[in-house]
Protein backbone atom coordinates (compact mmCIF):
# COMPACT_ATOMS: atom_id res chain seq x y z
CA UNK A 1 0.00 0.00 0.00
CA UNK A 2 1.30 3.35 -1.19
CA UNK A 3 0.72 6.36 1.34
CA UNK A 4 1.10 9.89 0.23
CA UNK A 5 3.91 11.39 2.15
CA UNK A 6 4.21 15.14 2.81
CA UNK A 7 8.14 15.12 2.66
CA UNK A 8 8.25 18.72 3.43
CA UNK A 9 6.51 18.87 7.18
CA UNK A 10 9.60 16.07 7.82
CA UNK A 11 12.46 16.84 9.73
CA UNK A 12 15.98 16.41 7.57
CA UNK A 13 19.30 14.68 9.56
CA UNK A 14 21.79 15.12 6.88
CA UNK A 15 24.44 12.12 6.72
CA UNK A 16 26.96 13.20 9.03
CA UNK A 17 24.15 13.36 11.86
CA UNK A 18 22.84 10.16 10.73
CA UNK A 19 25.89 8.12 11.19
CA UNK A 20 26.71 9.94 14.38
CA UNK A 21 23.61 9.14 16.23
CA UNK A 22 24.17 5.18 15.18
CA UNK A 23 27.38 5.76 16.47
CA UNK A 24 26.26 6.95 19.97
CA UNK A 25 23.80 3.93 20.46
CA UNK A 26 27.12 1.34 19.52
CA UNK A 27 26.38 0.78 15.57
CA UNK A 28 29.33 1.71 13.20
CA UNK A 29 29.33 1.38 9.55
CA UNK A 30 32.55 1.85 7.17
CA UNK A 31 31.98 4.14 4.48
CA UNK A 32 30.68 1.54 2.04
CA UNK A 33 27.96 0.98 4.63
CA UNK A 34 27.02 4.83 4.87
CA UNK A 35 24.98 4.92 2.20
CA UNK A 36 21.57 6.71 3.64
CA UNK A 37 22.21 10.56 2.65
CA UNK A 38 19.38 12.07 3.74
CA UNK A 39 16.59 10.38 6.79
CA UNK A 40 13.38 12.39 7.62
CA UNK A 41 11.21 11.54 10.52
CA UNK A 42 7.63 11.73 9.97
CA UNK A 43 5.60 11.25 13.07
CA UNK A 44 5.64 7.67 15.65
CA UNK A 45 4.84 5.15 12.42
CA UNK A 46 7.12 6.34 9.51
CA UNK A 47 10.34 7.48 8.55
CA UNK A 48 11.89 7.53 4.80
CA UNK A 49 15.46 7.41 4.03
CA UNK A 50 17.41 8.75 0.72
CA UNK A 51 19.89 6.03 -0.52
CA UNK A 52 22.82 6.61 -2.67
CA UNK A 53 22.79 3.39 -4.77
CA UNK A 54 25.11 4.06 -6.97
CA UNK A 55 28.55 2.38 -7.83
CA UNK A 56 28.11 -1.34 -5.72
CA UNK A 57 30.39 -3.51 -6.55
CA UNK A 58 28.91 -7.60 -6.97
CA UNK A 59 26.31 -4.92 -9.90
CA UNK A 60 24.82 -8.88 -10.68
CA UNK A 61 23.26 -8.93 -7.00
CA UNK A 62 19.59 -8.52 -7.35
CA UNK A 63 19.77 -6.02 -4.04
CA UNK A 64 23.32 -5.23 -2.95
CA UNK A 65 23.94 -5.69 0.73
CA UNK A 66 24.78 -2.16 1.98
CA UNK A 67 22.16 -1.16 -0.03
CA UNK A 68 19.36 -3.49 2.45
CA UNK A 69 21.18 -2.63 5.19
CA UNK A 70 20.06 0.93 5.03
CA UNK A 71 16.65 -0.58 5.61
CA UNK A 72 17.73 -1.94 8.81
CA UNK A 73 19.41 1.54 9.77
CA UNK A 74 16.37 3.39 8.69
CA UNK A 75 14.19 1.46 11.24
CA UNK A 76 16.73 1.38 14.38
CA UNK A 77 17.02 5.87 13.43
CA UNK A 78 13.14 6.05 13.35
CA UNK A 79 12.78 3.42 16.64
CA UNK A 80 15.35 5.81 18.51
CA UNK A 81 13.79 8.79 17.07
CA UNK A 82 10.38 8.66 17.22
CA UNK A 83 10.75 6.94 20.35
CA UNK A 84 12.82 9.17 21.71
CA UNK A 85 14.60 6.16 23.50
CA UNK A 86 18.17 7.21 24.38
CA UNK A 87 18.91 3.91 25.88
CA UNK A 88 18.78 1.06 23.49
CA UNK A 89 21.38 -1.04 23.31
CA UNK A 90 21.75 -3.19 19.88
Amino acid sequence: VLVPIDVEECMDWEKGMIYSRLKEHGLHYGMSFQRIQKFKLMGENKAVSVVDCGDVSGKDLLLHPSILDCCFQTAVLHHCLAHKNNDVQF
